[in-house]
């Protein structure tokens, strides 16, 4: 699995060509696919939906480490 994202300091229509080229880019005839042959494409992300798993991990081990000491 891998992620990209873009600066916000880009113009709204340049960020939607550059998430259209990772959408309609050919994985499979790729060096990524060889990398990753269970995926055969980039899937878009909402990330107020689909990392909030990893917020509540991360708020559970900064929890952690402060019972630990780290």
């Amino acid at each position: 699995m891998t992620a990209w994202g873009v600066t916000n300091r880009l113009s709204p229509e340049l960020t939607e060509k550059i998430k259209e080229a990772f959408l309609s880019f050919d994985f499979v005839n790729s060096k990524l696919y060889e990398s990753w042959p269970e995926d055969d494409s980039f899937i878009p992300i909402d990330y107020a939906k689909d990392y909030e798993v990893l917020r509540v991990i991360r708020d559970g081990s900064a929890a952690v480490a402060e019972l630990l000491g780290e």
